[in-house]
């Protein structure tokens, strides 16, 4: 475990955009206003106490304040002649695409807030990140406020079972659950958005239009395409021959931005898009219906406290990977606290076999459920923001289409639907209509306890296996935030008896971690990219943080 541990705090090279992280998205960014005055006053201050001064010369107090009333002067000057942006830290966003993290800043710059900010970062990264998220899928949203000391929402828009519902594994239509993507954004702008709804899709609807570069991320997940299936050959034709970094417009998906920024979250749910999703889905075999869209609604739902060293932590209650986090988290702090990625695993593993009947939607629990240990669970993928602004309100964002490019059925508005209805098989939930899948997607937001003005951190991943490793690094070890989102990770695959390590250059465990996977029982196998990632926000004091994964691709923004 040393020997790990060191190897990754040495890592200062690290590939993609993050060669110099301590010079660029981490770079830590305070008050220039207090640093300037602290600097003058204290200056003034050491001359008035030292012995050529006196403390009690007349000359010398008067001199003090003088330089009190010049170094507030000055700085005030500066902040009316060069604005905001470049005195104080007024917020962050962190998200898998460089470009949704400028926008999200963008948006808080024109007086939008953090929930302004998220929503528009979380369209973009539809258009940028369409193999992982969109309008054709789900998820879960948290706001909370630290003035408040208090979580002020948690939104759930998992997907939803159709009235009508026949599972068929040749038919890619039967495993789209009814999206709720749009429907809770909507109802987050509703509660809390400052700004105009048209204001946070318009950026997007540009994207879509004129164009963006193709990111990596995407070519390499074509990989996970079904081969020879008719009902998928429409997103087939469009993604098989991207190159990354060739230019792409999707002006279909523009199209129906525009007609969501004008209309509102109503215009996809009802008329001509609602009317393309049940025809798409229809032709591939699946039950949705106009009413089953029409019927939809984001559900308000009920946030979990837990504990985590000397932090809490506040995630959504179940459908999410909340839960999840909660046992592993307890059996984690019980132990002798090596926490090893080996001792994680072994963790992880017991935690599956014994609490997996419990891990779903609690309004549909099947009580005549027995656990028969022959679980199994789909790769978990989701796409995250975080979102910081001024007023100490925080955001976590975990959205997708379930796995990479969802149920492979791509509309003609151009958006992608999920297949969140595969998770069906996991825990002991129903397939009742109206239920909402087991979802490993849990948004996150830490708070140092019993310090208002002490370490607070906002993150979140699509798979909650990610998540605790996270949690371990940031928490629990309390590393820097760049080094425990760029440390080595695994995933878990097979009921639990496979571990899957990263085939990256700068994050791979070393050969004692993966001997140790052996003698556990697991079995290890390499994974190919795309990887999960998980993005942070992190504020300590008036001093801010931000970084985003370089396994999807991004680049954190703060201004």
């Amino acid at each position: 475990m040393k020997e790990e541990r060191l190897r990754i705090r040495d890592n200062t090279s690290i590939q993609g955009p993050y060669l110099r992280p301590e010079v660029t998205e981490t770079v830590p960014q305070g008050s220039f206003l207090c640093v300037c005055t602290r600097t003058i006053v204290g200056n003034c201050w050491s001359l008035v106490t030292s012995e050529e001064g006196g403390i009690g010369s007349l000359r010398c107090i008067s001199l003090f304040f003088v330089s009190i009333t010049v170094a507030v002067t000055i700085a005030l000057s500066v902040h009316i002649y060069q604005g905001n942006v470049e005195l104080v830290p007024h917020g962050s966003v962190a998200t898998d695409s460089h470009k949704c993290s400028i926008m999200g800043t963008e948006i808080l710059k024109q007086g939008g807030n953090a929930v302004d900010a998220a929503i528009a970062s979380t369209l973009c990264l539809g258009v940028y990140n369409f193999h992982v998220t969109g309008l054709g899928g789900g998820g879960f949203l948290l706001v909370y406020s630290h003035r408040k000391q208090q979580v002020l929402d948690v939104l759930d828009f998992r997907e939803t079972v159709p009235t009508s519902w026949s599972p068929s594994p040749e038919k890619l239509g039967t495993w789209v659950g009814v999206p709720g993507l749009l429907r809770g954004l909507g109802l987050a702008h509703k509660l809390y958005g400052k700004m105009p709804w048209k204001d946070l899709v318009m950026p997007s609807v540009q994207i879509a239009r004129f164009g963006f570069q193709v990111p990596k991320t995407i070519v390499v997940a074509t990989q996970n395409l079904l081969k020879k299936q008719i009902q998928n050959s429409k997103l087939s034709d469009l993604v098989m021959p991207l190159e990354a970094g060739q230019p792409l417009v999707l002006p279909t998906l523009a199209n129906s931005l525009e007609m969501i920024a004008n209309e509102g979250a109503d215009a996809f749910y009802e008329g001509s898009l609602a009317s393309d999703i049940v025809a798409t889905v229809s032709a591939a075999g699946g039950t949705l219906t106009v009413e089953d869209l029409a019927s939809y609604q984001s559900v308000r739902c009920h946030s979990n406290q837990l504990n985590a060293g000397k932090y809490n932590l506040f995630v959504p209650s179940p459908s999410s990977g909340g839960l999840f986090l909660d046992v592993v988290l307890k059996t984690l702090q019980q132990g002798s606290q090596s926490w090893t990625s080996n001792q994680i695993a072994k963790v992880m593993r017991e935690v599956f076999r014994h609490n997996y009947s419990n891990l779903g939607d609690p309004e549909f629990l099947d009580t005549n459920y027995t656990n028969d240990n022959n679980w199994n669970f789909p790769e978990a993928v989701g796409s995250h923001v975080a979102a910081v602004d001024f007023s100490e309100l925080y955001v976590s964002v975990i959205s997708g289409v379930n796995t990479w490019f969802g149920s492979q059925l791509l509309t003609d508005g151009g958006f992608i639907l999920n297949n969140a209805l595969s998770n069906l098989d996991i825990s002991s939930n129903s397939s009742k209509p109206g239920r909402r899948p087991f979802s490993w997607a849990v948004p996150i937001v830490a708070t140092e306890r019993d310090k208002i003005c002490g370490r607070r951190l906002v993150f979140g991943a699509g798979d909650a296996t990610v998540a605790v490793q996270m949690l371990v690094n940031l928490l629990l070890r309390e590393e820097n935030i760049t080094v425990a989102v760029e440390a080595p990770r695994f995933h878990m695959a097979a009921g639990g008896s496979v571990i899957q390590t990263e085939d990256l250059p700068q994050a791979k465990f070393s050969e004692e971690v993966l001997h140790l996977f052996n003698e556990t029982g697991f079995e290890v196998r390499t994974l190919k990219e795309p990887y999960a990632s998980c993005n942070v926000v992190e504020k300590i004091e008036d001093t801010w943080k931000s970084h985003s994964d370089s396994r999807g691709g991004g680049v954190a923004s703060r201004f």
